[in-house]
């Protein structure tokens, strides 16, 4: 029998590098651009009653679509949305 020494054999770590660069990844999925839109009513006429929601659908459509952007409200005359005076 041989010398226990001689039968170990020495170990090897290769070490592998990330392909990407995790934190930069990282670091890029958090600069989003924060995006809200403002939605106008300017009158109380007939075909403009439907224009607040047709507008808003249009812009939380718009800004969900773009991968760097982050919806962050939509922004809208009160008083005009809710029927008081103007």
């Amino acid at each position: 029998m041989g010398n226990k020494a001689e039968n170990t054999r020495e170990k090897k770590v290769r070490l592998i590098h990330e392909a990407i660069d995790v934190q930069e990844n990282t670091f890029q999925s958090y600069r989003r651009i924060r995006v809200a839109a403002y939605c106008r009513v300017s009158t109380k006429q007939e075909e403009q009653l439907n224009s607040y929601e047709v507008q808003k659908k249009f812009y939380t459509e718009k800004i969900n679509s773009n991968p760097d952007w982050q919806m962050v409200g939509i922004f809208a005359d009160e008083e005009i949305i809710y029927g008081g005076q103007y």
